[in-house]
């Protein structure tokens, strides 16, 4: 799965949970564009970051940007490093969406 695909599910998902999303009968449709995805395993010596930057433009032509930069714990060893990266990759997609979804602009992308 790609980076931009496992987002995209994330959020269908949380906006399935939430109630706003019906598949069969979209009155809105959401277009989302990772405009920065970023990552180091070094960003000091035990310390790794992932940065990214994701605009979500809905059908009724209003739009979101919301960004982030998730810090987390890294390691000395290489394979360690990046095992930890990878699984950092989940809790930035979160933190992402949660910004999105509580953003000032998410209740007029979603037409409420």
């Amino acid at each position: 799965m790609t980076f931009q695909s496992y987002l995209q599910t994330a959020l269908a998902d949380e906006l399935k949970v939430a109630g706003p999303y019906d598949e069969k009968n979209p009155k809105i449709v959401l277009f989302g564009n990772i405009d920065k995805l970023a990552f180091s395993s070094t960003k000091s010596l035990t310390n790794g970051e992932w940065i990214i930057g994701l605009r979500v433009t809905s059908s009724n032509g209003m739009s979101a940007y919301v960004s982030e930069r998730y810090q987390f714990e890294s390691a000395f060893e290489g394979g360690s490093a990046c095992r930890r990266t990878a699984e950092a990759f989940l809790p930035a997609v979160q933190n992402i969406i949660a910004k999105l979804v509580r953003s000032a602009e998410f209740r007029s992308l979603i037409g409420i």
